[in-house]
């Protein structure tokens, strides 16, 4: 069975502790001991949502569109979002997706069952409009590494 960073550095994907902006020693203290469950992975997750992602963000983003299900618009809000996010890097800013709520809208229709998320986020959303992208943006307080990208070659086929 591969490990953890064997798996990221042959897919060169995925969430990484480096590139998650955590203080050095706990940084540190991440990386020596052994995996957490996943109870307390998901616990951990929830409360640094609550007061340290969400509750430091200077300011959130939507994106929308007026077919959530075109593939199109979709390709353009993801372009869109993309240039929105090298420029603010130009500009010193740093901007997070935040697609918890839209996965999870997406999932409960998946399923065929009525979602809590989709009502307050219709109420965010322009008359008409499905947001399809959600995001924070605001100054960086602690520099996070880099996180493992693929080479050109390796996504587009040829």
């Amino acid at each position: 069975m591969a490990s953890w960073s064997q798996e990221i550095d042959r897919h060169r994907d995925g969430m990484t502790l480096d590139a998650q902006g955590l203080p050095p020693v706990t940084l540190f203290v991440a990386k020596i001991l052994p995996p957490t469950s996943q109870k307390q992975n998901d616990e951990t997750w929830l409360r640094n949502t609550k007061e340290v992602h969400v509750k430091t963000a200077a300011a959130y983003g939507l994106l929308s569109v007026t077919d959530p299900n075109a593939t199109e618009a979709r390709l353009q809000v993801g372009r869109a979002f993309q240039r929105l996010h090298l420029w603010a890097t130009t500009q010193g800013l740093a901007m997070q997706p935040l697609h918890q709520v839209t996965e999870r809208i997406n999932r409960d229709r998946s399923l065929g069952q009525p979602s809590v998320f989709e009502g307050p986020l219709a109420d965010l959303t322009p008359q008409g409009r499905t947001t399809v992208f959600a995001f924070r943006i605001g100054v960086p307080t602690i520099e996070a590494g880099r996180s493992p990208r693929r080479t050109l070659d390796d996504v587009i086929a040829a």
